[in-house]
């Protein structure tokens, strides 16, 4: 899935350019609302989901920026371990699964639309910041 993206406020002076982690983020009822003004401690219109079985914010690789834009070298995965819907997904500074601490650098609903997704599912995820 690919990630829709807004650029958050928070992000304004930190750079992706050496990687960051990815995190799933849920919204039971709808995709996500995401605020240009959303922060790792502060995003009222999305919330973490955290039921996948990684101990950590998997790790993002980037390719080398081209004709302005930097994408993910591969895709993330995530390994699910629940029953959920799932939305969007989020760039962050941060490893920690579930953390409120760090930069949030992106977010964004998925451009396919919610997932539902149960124990076994793997939802790989792929993201292009464009300039």
């Amino acid at each position: 899935m690919t990630v829709e993206k807004i650029n958050v406020t928070d992000s304004a002076d930190a750079s992706v350019e050496r990687g960051g982690t990815f995190g799933s983020k849920v919204d039971p009822n709808s995709s996500p609302t995401v605020a240009a003004g959303d922060t790792m401690s502060s995003h009222s219109g999305w919330a973490e989901k955290t039921g996948y079985s990684q101990s950590a914010r998997p790790q993002i690789a980037f390719s080398a920026a081209s004709s302005g834009s930097k994408a993910t070298s591969s895709a993330v995965s995530f390994s699910i371990n629940a029953t959920a819907t799932v939305g969007g997904a989020f760039v962050a500074n941060n490893s920690t699964k579930g953390g409120t601490a760090g930069t949030l650098y992106s977010a964004g609903a998925f451009t396919v639309g919610d997932k539902i997704v149960t124990s076994g599912d793997t939802i790989n995820v792929t993201y292009t910041a464009s300039a």
